[in-house]
């Protein structure tokens, strides 16, 4: 701020201090002219980093602080999660189809698939968090979870083909959608790895028909090297074309009256797959599902 004095010399004056704003006449610890140093907060630790921070030692089996040894032994079952959650002061959502938060959902789902009570009658917790939640708000944390590996990816995507049957349900093309979200990530050009998607895809068709009768011939081609000249589906990456083998015997185990479809590409990749553990995958597979496919001719 400027006045004006005697012969209009401007003479400047310090201004009132506001927060947040320069003020010269304080001074600071170190003597100079500036802001002056601020009074660090207190952290204090809400409810959902607590709960996420439990969580995540208990994925990684990190020890906890002794502060919170004593919360370790919650995490044995859904129904003492959800106990602990709510001394934590954690509610769900109130609103008719509201969408819970993505981290708590994702860390719901992955400590149960990495529990040692989960089935194939029980693949999502049974809290309300989980079964109040709108199926459509599942994919993406299940999504999250197809990359963990081993016998935690594959119980992701049993999970994700069930929930894909109910969002097919409640809404067909918000299912083609996610179908298609599989497609992209197989996609060289997505600039993925897909890791897992095989597996959800196969469980995914494996559960709907549905959407099995458009999108199998998608799953089969996977497999197929076709030539040059005509366009192609064709997984180049090796180890990501042993997953696609592992989908269709998902597939073709849940149904068998596709075999007769898939055989023909199998037989090809058993004596052409240039990679040896995939034409190994293709020939396992025409043994075990070759008198089906004659039958079902």
């Amino acid at each position: 701020m400027f006045l004006f004095a005697g012969g209009l010399t401007p003479v400047r004056i310090a201004a009132p201090c506001q927060r947040g704003s320069f003020a010269p006449h304080r001074q600071g610890r170190n003597g100079r002219i500036g802001h002056a140093p601020r009074r660090r907060k207190r952290e204090v630790y809400p409810a959902p980093r607590l709960r996420f921070f439990i969580a995540h030692c208990t994925c990684v089996r990190k020890p906890l602080p002794a502060a919170m040894a004593q919360h370790s032994a919650a995490f044995s079952s859904p129904s003492a999660q959800l106990d602990l959650l709510r001394q934590a002061g954690y509610t769900a959502p109130h609103k008719e189809n509201a969408m819970p938060r993505f981290r708590s959902l994702k860390h719901f789902i992955r400590l149960w698939l990495a529990h040692p009570s989960w089935s194939k009658e029980q693949p999502l917790p049974d809290i309300p968090e989980i079964t109040e939640a709108a199926p459509l708000s599942l994919v993406n944390p299940l999504f999250a979870c197809l990359t963990e590996g081993g016998e935690t990816a594959d119980r992701a995507a049993y999970a994700l083909g069930g929930v894909m049957a109910r969002v097919y349900r409640d809404s067909p093309e918000n299912a083609k959608n996610i179908v298609r979200r599989f497609m992209w990530h197989m996609n060289e050009e997505s600039g993925n790895i897909g890791w897992g998607i095989p597996e959800a895809f196969a469980q995914t068709l494996a559960q709907c028909p549905e959407l099995a009768k458009t999108y199998r011939q998608i799953l089969f081609y996977y497999i197929y090297d076709a030539p040059e000249e005509k366009s192609t589906v064709f997984c180049d990456h090796a180890p990501l074309r042993l997953s696609c083998y592992k989908a269709i015997d998902i597939l073709l185990s849940a149904r068998p009256d596709l075999s007769g479809e898939a055989m023909p590409l199998l037989r090809i990749a058993s004596t052409h797959e240039k990679d040896r553990p995939c034409r190994d995958a293709a020939s396992a597979l025409v043994r075990k599902f070759m008198l089906t496919s004659y039958s079902g001719a």
